[in-house]
């Protein structure tokens, strides 16, 4: 994952673009919010964790209070709803696709995309939940000046570069793992088959 990272950063950013988002990663703003953002990843893989950030969101997501807004501005300025919902959807697709192969089962690229699609609704709000619990985890004890220069940094070109090899990057990491554990499990349920 860190390889084809660090290939679509190379190919999708300046070395001036690069420099400037060093720079903001490397100021105290950077620094906190990464630490942040590395404390509530842990946190929220506990399940119990999760549904409590998620009930939160929930219960803050239409205050008018400053922060949820500065929340809702990251998000929508990075596309973070749209790319993770196309980033989970596109998991599934090489997962099912893996699973079938592994499993002997032919099965054709629309049907797959087809099931993948009338799940979309659930996929979105599912996404939606998660991702706004994990960001009002992460970013809820920021300072509202850092959160700022966040949403700032992340309207510039090397903000949106960064966020864009970030997810290319991943998505292509993904698409392999998902195939790859797909096909695993579709190869040991037809060995338990027979």
């Amino acid at each position: 994952i860190e390889t084809e990272l660090q290939s679509e950063i190379a190919d999708l950013m300046p070395p001036d673009q690069l420099a400037e988002a060093i720079t903001f990663f490397e100021s105290p703003a950077g620094v906190a919010l990464v630490e942040l953002e590395l404390v509530a990843r842990a946190a929220i893989s506990d399940d119990d964790v999760e549904s409590l950030a998620r009930a939160e969101w929930a219960a803050r997501a239409d205050s008018d209070d400053p922060q949820v807004a500065l929340i809702r501005s990251f998000a929508e300025v990075n596309g973070l709803l749209e790319r993770n919902t196309t980033a989970t959807m596109t998991a599934r697709y090489h997962f099912m696709r893996g699973l079938n192969e592994g499993a002997g089962r032919p099965v054709s690229d629309d049907e797959i995309l087809a099931q993948i699609w009338a799940r979309e609704p659930q996929i979105r709000a599912d996404t939606e939940g998660w991702l706004m619990g994990y960001l009002l985890l992460a970013y809820g004890p920021s300072k509202l000046d850092d959160l700022r220069a966040y949403v700032a940094f992340s309207k510039s070109p090397p903000g949106q570069a960064l966020n864009a090899a970030l997810f290319d990057g991943f998505d292509v990491a993904y698409g392999r793992i998902s195939y790859g554990l797909g096909l695993v499990t579709g190869q040991a349920s037809m060995q338990q088959d027979l």
